[in-house]
């Protein structure tokens, strides 16, 4: 089992302290599993929404992502539903011993890890009724995370280019038939981290290195560029 997952979600908005999370998926990294589900927000009828109060996106991120108000309330699951499920799809795909648990997003740092970390302390303060076992598994492996953004990766390894996974899906010749949709973007940022681990161990001559003490390095390369 690899313990590296690549993760992306699609939100109603960039703030994740108000917007929410309309989809989510994860992958294994180098493996066939991996699990996406549409979410319908939990509405709170006193905070104002643009388009009134059952308008559960807007045009423009329906036109950004497919992704409309009839999807999600048809389609859609509780939020805490699909954050559990996640984490059982990292449960059920990970070693289960005290090694960390790597999640690699683009722009992760600014986006996806922020709307993460909501979850997290959602699941902490709402408890959800799952099985005990369940419970506690999900609580050690979220005590075992350590986050990688590929968007700080592509900036040290490549000077003066535009990072955006747009731009990279370009450059290293990765179709995303699905752009903006949570999996279509992870297989898409799959194949785009695989180029960047290589183009990094040939960089520093960590051709031999093991997986382990790679991912270690990934996210230490990350704590070097921000501080």
């Amino acid at each position: 089992m690899s313990n590296v997952f690549i993760i992306d979600f699609e939100t109603n908005g960039l703030n994740p302290y108000y917007n929410d999370v309309i989809e989510l998926a994860v992958k294994s990294h180098n493996s066939d599993t991996s699990y996406q589900t549409l979410i319908k927000p939990i509405i709170d009828p006193s905070v104002p929404r643009e388009g009134g109060i059952h308008c559960l996106v807007t045009e423009r991120i329906t036109e950004l992502t497919g992704i409309t108000n009839k999807m999600l309330i048809k389609e859609g699951i509780d939020p805490m539903k699909a954050f559990v499920n996640m984490m059982e799809h990292i449960v059920k795909n990970s070693n289960m011993d005290k090694s960390p648990i790597y999640l690699v997003a683009h722009n992760g740092n600014s986006f996806d890890f922020l709307f993460l970390k909501i979850m997290v302390r959602d699941f902490h303060r709402k408890n959800p009724k799952i099985d005990k076992s369940l419970k506690e598994k999900i609580t050690q492996i979220i005590s075992r995370f350590k986050y990688i953004d590929t968007v700080l990766l592509a900036k040290s390894l490549l000077k003066n280019e535009r990072v955006s996974q747009k731009e990279l899906c370009r450059k290293y010749k990765v179709k995303n038939n699905t752009e903006h949709r949570a999996l279509g973007d992870v297989l898409a940022l799959e194949k785009i981290f695989n180029h960047l681990v290589v183009s990094y161990q040939t960089k520093y001559n960590k051709e031999n290195q093991s997986s382990i003490n790679l991912m270690e390095n990934l996210g230490i390369l990350r704590f070097e560029l921000l501080y």
